[in-house]
């Protein structure tokens, strides 16, 4: 089962250094494309497909990453695949939600959750695990963010709220 991994954990490493820069131009593409469908142009869901997808399949090889010091840590591999996946699912939901494709309620909801319940995780391991702090800084401000989009996203869905 080692060797089957090995392909994806060399694509993470490759990519954990791009991760930053690889978020930042797919918010600013969702961003673009949510501005581009409130216009109604007919382009918008294309750039907000390709967005969101890339996010997705950005986070889903991230949870592979395992570095020189996380290789020896069972507990910050588990907060690393766990926050991967969970925004992940998160990012497909959305995208399901923006697009009102069926079962986007059950992906943000599932994604939601996996990121606050991770976020009391990560804080605990960030108060026990000091050599990690970084790595766990950058995944708390990303499962709040996440967290707080959605449960936007289920409050709209839910009709609490309207965008």
């Amino acid at each position: 089962m080692g060797k089957q991994n090995d392909g994806i954990r060399k694509l993470a490493s490759k990519l954990n250094p791009w991760m930053l820069k690889i978020e930042i131009l797919a918010i600013l593409f969702i961003a673009l494309g949510l501005g581009l469908k409130e216009m109604e142009f007919e382009m918008a869901n294309i750039i907000l497909v390709i967005s969101f997808q890339a996010l997705a399949i950005a986070y889903f090889i991230s949870a592979f990453w395992v570095g020189e010091t996380i290789a020896e840590n069972a507990f910050m591999q588990f907060i690393i695949r766990i926050s991967g996946i969970g925004f992940s699912i998160l990012s497909i939901g959305l995208l399901f939600s923006v697009q009102h494709y069926p079962g986007a309620d059950l992906e943000v909801m599932i994604g939601t959750f996996t990121t606050v319940i991770l976020i009391p995780v990560l804080i605990y391991g960030k108060n026990s695990l000091q050599e990690f702090n970084i790595i766990l800084n950058q995944k708390l401000i990303r499962a709040c963010i996440f967290g707080i989009i959605g449960t936007l996203m289920m409050l709209n869905s839910n009709g609490v709220i309207a965008f």
